[in-house]
């Protein structure tokens, strides 16, 4: 029974950190993606302006 309870546990806070890191995984690439977006953009203008 103990065996059991602890595995359970381990697959829980095992379940809370992938969830976390999902979360986390989100944020950082929605964070790396209007990133490299602003890039291009400032990329765009540099070019208008050159032209």
């Amino acid at each position: 029974m103990k065996i059991t309870l602890r595995r359970y546990r381990l697959l829980s806070d095992f379940e809370r950190v992938s969830q976390f890191m999902r979360l986390n995984f989100k944020s950082i690439s929605w964070v790396v993606m209007s990133r490299s977006l602003f890039g291009s953009m400032r990329i765009h203008i540099l070019i208008l302006i050159i032209l």
